[in-house]
């Protein structure tokens, strides 16, 4: 689909692989990873550790297990000692404890 809007008499189209669409899925990625992020911090104080995988972040931390508006991948998630990563589409989140 395309949206078009006139916005200062200049006109504007957006497809779904425009750049707009683009910079909404990159925001979109950033909020998922920042929410996963956050929900293991939260499983951790609250168990000692964090979790074997990501899916036990569900219901109770996460509504859903997410993955990338762009791609549709799962987020790639492992934990080396006291730290955990996230990676994605190129993006990544890694705990500084």
């Amino acid at each position: 689909p395309v949206i078009g809007s006139n916005v200062g008499g200049i006109k504007e189209i957006i497809t779904e692989d425009g750049m707009y669409a683009n910079a909404a899925k990159r925001q979109r990625l950033g909020i998922i990873m920042g929410q996963t992020a956050l929900a293991l911090k939260v499983y951790k104080i609250e168990h000692g550790k964090y979790p074997g995988k990501l899916s036990e972040l569900v219901p109770n931390y996460l509504p859903k297990e997410y993955v990338s508006p762009s791609t549709g991948k799962k987020l790639d998630y492992s934990v080396k000692g006291t730290n955990f990563t996230l990676v994605v589409d190129g993006s990544s989140i890694t705990s500084e404890r």
